[in-house]
């Protein structure tokens, strides 16, 4: 597995760990995976990967339970249903911001940032 820090931030990095990790257990093994245009099955095998990871770090079921219609939650609601799942806030941040529960620019200050360091 190769990874980039393409976002560099810990909700894109562990997102794109567990869709990996999903290629390697649910795939067949000598397969490369790049995204891009591809075959119907590519794009199958691809979002199977998405559902695998986002299951994996948020399961659906909480998600549901955490989510109230029509109602954004709070930095502090996030950080808290964070902490009842164990998972880093900005890693529910980055999946309400996929899901388009909240603004792309609300809650960045929760994700943890990467920069490589050089030795």
């Amino acid at each position: 597995m190769q990874l980039s820090l393409y976002g560099k931030s810990n909700d894109q990095l562990w997102f794109t760990i567990f869709h990996e990790v999903c290629h390697i257990i649910n795939h067949p093994q000598g397969e490369l995976y790049i995204e891009g245009k591809g075959l119907e099955s590519e794009k199958t095998k691809e979002n199977e990967a998405d559902i695998f990871a986002q299951d994996i770090l948020i399961p659906m079921n909480r998600l549901r339970q955490f989510l109230v219609p029509d109602h954004k939650p709070t930095l502090q609601q996030i950080e808290q249903f964070a902490n009842s799942i164990n998972i880093a806030p900005g890693i529910v941040v980055g999946r309400l911001q996929h899901d388009k529960v909240i603004p792309m620019s609300y809650g960045n200050s929760l994700k943890v940032r990467y920069e490589w360091v050089k030795s």
